[in-house]
């Protein structure tokens, strides 16, 4: 068996691990690249699949060694390379989980944050790769259950400050001919700062898979992550909002943040949707279920201005956002605020101007979904109460998709 081979009969695999278990670290890192070239293609996964519950243990271990051991490892890399192969599969991702693989990686990401002072864990190969595979781990239940309990809080504040924090980007040399004057124009404008844009689009980036992470790990008021972002006043939520505003850089994160505030907004309006549904029934004889305390409407009434200006902003047509995806899921963030028909944010709406910028943005805008969006927030705004909406807060929240295979 070869580390390009297709697959592996079930001897060949059992004594592939034990290689892999081995003391011996020369026989055991060529195992390890012989396990990874499998999961490189559909046959090699398959295989894997069918003695998950005897191979994965075994590479968890092996790999996480690896990663303790030295970082910049080729080997290592070729391995979290292959975790993202293996997370994709919805069996093995569950067995991953099983095995705390997304504590694992978060762990690996925060010990590698506080690390040498000029690395950023974010900027590299290593730490898009961990990062890519909590996404793939994130989109079943299971790996949304890591980011619940006590640590909840704790692992969205790292995301929150890993997303937000300036990126160190590698030192590397000046071409000769190095136009200064440029260079300080380019200072001057903020390009390549605040906007996240740089001369180093190719070096790979953890902040778009970071942020897909939020959008999964809000996707259902069961997973608790929506219950942490939007804690103590939204906290977390609002450091993250003022990134929706860049329209340069990181397409990738802005569509996570997006995504993510979209679900929470979608949780406010099904709180508050709840919430006239037991007024209704006051003096009524009905068996009604204990609800859990709202967490989504405090969040929302203590920074609903802020929310307001954020959600608008890329709608405006002032054309700071190109993305139609990003300005799709604001669009549909903005409409759910719209249902919160709540005195504090109906008056945060109108205070930030929210009408008439939207109808200049309208006047711009030719994705027909969010053209659709924009006329429904409207008429949810302008229309007297009584009018039927036709928003429905029971859409599915938004979920970010896994990644595709690694050719290894």
């Amino acid at each position: 068996m070869s580390a390009g081979g297709g697959g592996a009969r079930d001897g060949e695999l059992d004594e592939l691990v034990s290689f892999m278990a081995s003391s011996n670290s020369s026989l055991a890192s060529e195992a390890m690249k012989i396990f990874t070239g499998l999961t490189g293609t559909e046959s090699g996964l398959q295989t894997i699949a069918n003695h998950r519950n005897t191979c994965l243990p075994v590479f968890v271990v092996a790999l996480f060694k690896a990663i303790l051991q030295d970082s910049s490892d080729l080997s290592s890399r070729t391995a979290l390379a292959a975790l993202v192969n293996i997370s994709q599969e919805q069996t093995m991702a569950m067995k991953l989980c099983e095995l705390r693989v997304v504590e694992r990686c978060m762990e690996a990401l925060h010990g590698a944050a506080r690390g040498e002072e000029d690395a950023d864990v974010r900027v590299g190969e290593r730490g898009r790769l961990l990062a890519m595979a909590l996404q793939n781990l994130t989109t079943i239940d299971e790996g949304c259950r890591n980011f619940s309990g006590e640590l909840a809080e704790l692992h969205i504040a790292r995301l929150a400050e890993w997303l937000v924090a300036p990126v160190r980007r590698p030192k590397k040399e000046k071409p000769e001919g190095y136009d200064i004057e440029k260079e300080m124009e380019r200072l001057r404008l903020g390009i390549g700062l605040e906007t996240g844009e740089n001369d180093d689009d190719d070096v790979p980036d953890a902040r778009g898979p970071l942020a897909h992470v939020l959008t999964n790990i809000t996707k259902t008021d069961a997973h608790e992550g929506r219950r942490a972002l939007m804690a103590n006043g939204g906290a977390a939520l609002l450091r993250l909002l003022p990134l929706m505003g860049r329209g340069g850089g990181n397409v990738e994160m802005r569509r996570g943040i997006a995504g993510a505030m979209r679900n929470c907004m979608r949780a406010a309006a099904m709180e508050y949707a709840e919430q006239n549904a037991k007024e209704a029934d006051v003096g009524k004889v009905v068996e009604q279920k204990e609800s859990p305390a709202p967490y989504a409407l405090p969040c929302i009434r203590a920074c609903a201005n802020t929310l307001a200006e954020a959600l608008t902003g890329p709608l405006s047509g002032s054309g700071t956002e190109h993305d139609d995806v990003v300005r799709e899921r604001v669009a549909g963030a903005l409409l759910l605020l719209t249902e919160v028909e709540e005195e504090d944010v109906r008056a945060a709406l109108w205070q930030k101007n929210v009408p008439e910028l939207l109808k200049k943005g309208y006047e711009l805008e030719e994705h027909p979904a969010v053209c659709d969006a924009m006329e429904r927030i409207a008429e949810s705004l302008m229309a007297a109460g009584g009018i039927e909406r036709k928003t429905n807060v029971e859409d599915v929240e938004v979920e970010c998709s896994v990644k595709p295979f690694f050719a290894l």
